[in-house]
């Protein structure tokens, strides 16, 4: 028999239509989900919305390095052409 995992039961609890989140360790805080937060994110300083927000299925987007321009949801959408992936972030090359 298997051993229970919480990102099994997290991803069966998402396709029923719910949400839960791993119990965060002491001291750690939960990321706000970037897909809900979107239009408050672009805009605003790259650096910081990569690593305040929660970005799963989402690659932000910049044009000039900088600020955040938009996000690609690598899930549904080929990758927008002039970009490249640098760090974890899409960049124009």
């Amino acid at each position: 028999m298997g051993e229970f995992r919480s990102r099994d039961f997290i991803r069966v609890v998402d396709l029923l239509g719910f949400q839960a989140f791993e119990k965060t360790q002491p001291g750690s805080e939960l990321k706000p989900g970037a897909e809900s937060n979107l239009p408050d994110i672009i805009g605003i300083n790259l650096e910081y919305a990569v690593h305040a927000y929660e970005w799963s299925t989402l690659v932000p987007m910049t044009d000039d390095g900088v600020t955040v321009s938009g996000a690609w949801d690598r899930e549904k959408d080929p990758m927008p052409e002039g970009y490249g992936i640098v760090d974890g972030v899409l960049r124009v090359k």
